[in-house]
């Protein structure tokens, strides 16, 4: 691979070529191998078990094990979690090795829960820190900043997982929103990344479920969706799904999207009455008969079906800042109270 030169006595402008090792079916980036957590499972597990605590002539004070477990465990687990994040169970599985590594040196008669031991000391716990909790925070942090990067190719690849995800495995419904968020995904880790299948699981199993919105939903008032995705959604609503001679017929005419066959009347859906080819040739009889077939699916669907959180979100984002503006000058002329001071 060429590279810089960094040789003394040569021309720092010269290209030198670096023999790059190729592996068969991974990737690795910064030393570490991309959605493979089995492998950083055991990279953490072998360094809790080889790690040493000194000994002391006294019985070592717990406020000085739990600060070296934070300093010397914690900060190193974090270091590389953030780098590649690793399932619940194996997670758990590393906080049980701290719990027992504390156990043996205080000299309990029993091995602490791990809710009591990572409990905060105001809460009466022990306060020491819990990889699994490190885990789950880099994960749901993670999600969420891979969706809203500012590298373009960043998020356009992000969105193209999440698409992934939502139509090929969930049924066109958004595993991150309220609808989708009730299925288990734990069988996917081969076609899902590993740390949004632990972060959507996290999200799900909270006291108070934490959804990721999708705050621009315009395309649906636009009708810009796919005809397999609307009727996937019309299907999980009661609809009859299409089959695959209604595709194929469809598609053949270039007919792909759902602007190309209707548009929204108010909060319902209304297919084109007359179809946009000739219905007197034998060869658009199956364009015809899948045609109907669509308007027994899409017509009369309602808006509501298509879209999660407040009907505002159908509104492109000037249109919504725009509103936000004149409610705020409204609420400015409407209140009694005085202008601010200006300087």
């Amino acid at each position: 691979m060429p590279s810089i030169t960094n040789k003394p006595g040569v021309n720092l402008w010269k290209i030198t070529y670096h023999p790059v090792p190729v592996h068969v079916n991974q990737m690795e980036m910064l030393r570490t191998q991309v959605n493979n957590s089995a492998q950083r499972f055991q990279e953490l597990r072998d360094f809790i078990n080889d790690f040493t605590i000194p000994k002391f002539s006294i019985r070592l004070p717990i406020t000085l094990l739990r600060k070296i477990a934070m300093q010397n465990l914690a900060s190193r687990a974090q270091a590389l979690l953030s780098l590649q994040p690793i399932t619940m169970c194996e997670a758990e599985q590393l906080d049980h090795m701290i719990a027992a590594k504390a156990h043996d040196l205080l000299g309990f008669p029993f091995r602490p829960l791990m809710d009591v031991l990572t409990l905060p000391i105001a809460a009466m716990g022990f306060e020491f820190p819990s990889i699994m909790r490190i885990n789950l925070g880099i994960t749901i942090d993670g999600v969420a900043r891979d969706l809203n990067h500012h590298v373009p190719a960043y998020k356009a690849m992000a969105h193209i997982t999440l698409a992934d995800w939502t139509c090929a495995i969930n049924g066109c419904i958004n595993p991150f929103d309220s609808p989708g968020s009730q299925h288990e995904f734990s069988h996917y880790y081969r076609h899902i990344p590993t740390a949004w299948i632990v972060a959507q699981r996290a999200m799900m199993k909270m006291l108070s479920p934490l959804f990721l919105h999708h705050t621009d939903q315009s395309h649906i008032s636009r009708c810009e969706m796919s005809l397999t995705h609307a009727a996937k959604i019309c299907a999980s609503k009661g609809k009859d799904s299409p089959h695959g001679h209604v595709w194929n017929s469809l598609r053949a005419r270039g007919f792909r999207w759902l602007y190309q066959i209707g548009e929204w009347d108010s909060s319902l859906f209304k297919i084109n009455q007359v179809p946009p080819f000739s219905s007197q040739r034998k060869a658009d009889k199956g364009a015809l008969n899948a045609w109907n077939y669509m308007h027994e699916v899409l017509n009369d669907a309602q808006i509501s079906w298509f879209y999660t959180g407040d009907a505002n979100l159908l509104l492109d984002r000037k249109t919504r800042r725009s509103k936000a503006k004149d409610w705020i000058h409204l609420l400015g002329h409407i209140s009694q109270l005085p202008p601010s001071r200006t300087t």
